[in-house]
């Protein structure tokens, strides 16, 4: 990943599932699911804005366009390529089933979960800027 972080702990903790947090006993909100939201909101944010530039109209065909980018399969794919499965903390039942290793729904998880961090760390405009450095390079 292209972006440096100012605060390093942002991206520790977008690579901690809450099962992890839970089984180390870390503090109760060290762990992904929020920065998870908030890239969740961001990518599909930024999927509709891209689609509406495209297009210059609003329909229901942006349903389909969106689904391409905030879609499990692209940030699956993704986050496959990054070999994120070796940098994020699963715990000990998470390593322990090869599903996990190959869910679409986590690998997507984590890619939202550093966009949030991203999005944390240094604003909207460098989050947008890494999410579509990310499609550009993997997708």
């Amino acid at each position: 990943m292209e972006h440096k972080f100012k605060q390093s702990k942002l991206l520790e903790r977008a690579l901690v599932t809450k099962n992890y947090a839970d089984q180390k006993g870390l503090p109760a909100d060290f762990h992904n699911e929020v920065f998870e939201k908030i890239g969740d909101a961001l990518i599909s944010f930024l999927a509709v804005e891209q689609a509406f530039n495209e297009h210059k109209k609003l329909s229901a065909d942006i349903h389909d366009y969106r689904k391409e980018y905030v879609g499990n399969k692209l940030l699956s794919n993704i986050a496959e390529k990054m070999d994120l499965y070796e940098l994020v903390k699963w715990s000990e039942g998470q390593k322990g089933q090869s599903q996990w290793q190959k869910s679409e729904e986590l690998y997507a998880d984590c890619i939202e979960a550093i966009i949030g961090a991203i999005y944390l760390d240094r604003g909207f405009k460098e989050a947008k800027k890494a999410f579509w450095n990310l499609i550009h390079k993997y997708k």
